[in-house]
């Protein structure tokens, strides 16, 4: 669950420069760049009801605008996630407020599993995988609206 302070914080309009930790890990937001940081990640599993929190902790904290996405998998181990999760994270809900999506990855498992993601499933957003999180911060950046 996500602490009450930082969502009073995201309700009350600050939402740049916010960082809030849940059962989803950690989101950052600069008011550009929304990251998702799984680096202090630590259940085994990636289900449904954290999925829908997270994707509602992100629409709050970029207040329903369209931002980029940086999902940070390094340093953290690679969690079961449950077909329903996995269907709510490729899905619409997740997808339809953002631009681009970028991964940064530090194994060669990690980019495994992204080839994977990319090339059975349909996006309607560009996604691209970095090994360095400021390259992937400088693409996201050149996409995002402003």
């Amino acid at each position: 669950m996500v602490g009450s302070e930082e969502i009073s914080r995201i309700d009350m309009g600050i939402p740049e420069g916010v960082s809030v930790s849940g059962d989803f890990g950690r989101l950052n937001y600069t008011g550009k760049i929304l990251t998702w940081s799984l680096s202090d990640f630590h259940n085994p599993v990636i289900d449904l009801p954290m999925v829908r929190e997270l994707i509602s902790v992100m629409n709050r904290i970029t207040r329903g605008e369209k931002s980029t996405l940086l999902i940070d998998l390094k340093n953290c181990g690679i969690p079961m996630i449950t077909p329903t999760a996995k269907a709510a994270l490729l899905g619409s809900d997740m997808t339809k407020l953002r631009v681009a999506i970028a991964f940064s990855l530090d194994t060669i498992t990690r980019k495994t599993v992204f080839l994977n993601l990319v090339s059975f499933n349909k996006f309607n957003i560009p996604l691209r995988a970095f090994e360095s999180e400021q390259e992937a911060n400088n693409w996201l950046s050149a996409l995002h609206l402003n």
